[in-house]
């Protein structure tokens, strides 16, 4: 099963956030199986970060009685204004990963999600680990834009994913925060959209 990286903004607690007694949406991670109800919120390595709603809750009491339609399209509306930003952002090796942004409907959400393999680990980095050397090779044959071919790579090319092997075994990979950071300005939009559909 492939992993893939994806926030779903959960419209039936639209009103109790609203009033501030609820949570406006879900965090869903189905490469972990975990489930949090709240957009300030993703899976770290080493638990939860949280991200300050207040402002938010405030903002979207005046919105307390939209109909949920009017919700899902200021949600949708808002999210599709952030698709060009959020590509824009994306680290760009082969493209997989800024092509695999996408958005889904349901009748109470919307899921705003990338769905490449890699997704995770860009978005909340990994631990030390030893990755394997065949990616490595193929990504340092791009990276130097060498001609070798594989199996008789390079020793430039060699050196290079051996080198980044080493350093992701004693380091492992930072986090982008991708979609994390993409957050506020979402809101920011989803906001606006609100206040353009009264």
């Amino acid at each position: 099963m492939a992993a893939r990286l994806f926030k779903a903004l959960n419209l039936k607690n639209f009103k109790k956030v609203a009033e501030g007694v609820g949570n406006i949406a879900g965090t869903t991670m189905d490469f972990t199986g975990v489930t949090l109800n709240d957009i300030s919120s993703y899976i770290g390595r080493s638990g939860d970060k949280k991200v300050n709603l207040a402002d938010f809750s405030k903002e979207l009491k005046a919105f307390a009685g939209a109909t949920i339609e009017d919700q899902r399209t200021a949600v949708s509306n808002g999210i599709v204004r952030a698709f060009p930003e959020l590509v824009a952002n994306s680290p760009v090796d082969t493209g997989e990963y800024a092509a695999s942004w996408d958005m889904t409907q349901t009748e109470t959400s919307v899921i705003l999600g990338n769905y490449a393999p890699h997704a995770p680990i860009i978005e909340y980095g990994a631990r030390p680990f030893k990755p394997p050397l065949g990616p490595l090779l193929a990504w340092a044959k791009r990276v130097l834009q060498d001609p070798s071919k594989p199996p008789n790579y390079s020793k430039e090319v060699w050196g290079l994913a051996i080198g980044v092997q080493k350093k992701i075994e004693a380091n492992g990979m930072k986090p982008k925060h991708v979609l994390e950071n993409m957050i506020p300005t979402i809101i920011q939009y989803v906001v606006e959209e609100l206040k353009r559909g009264r």
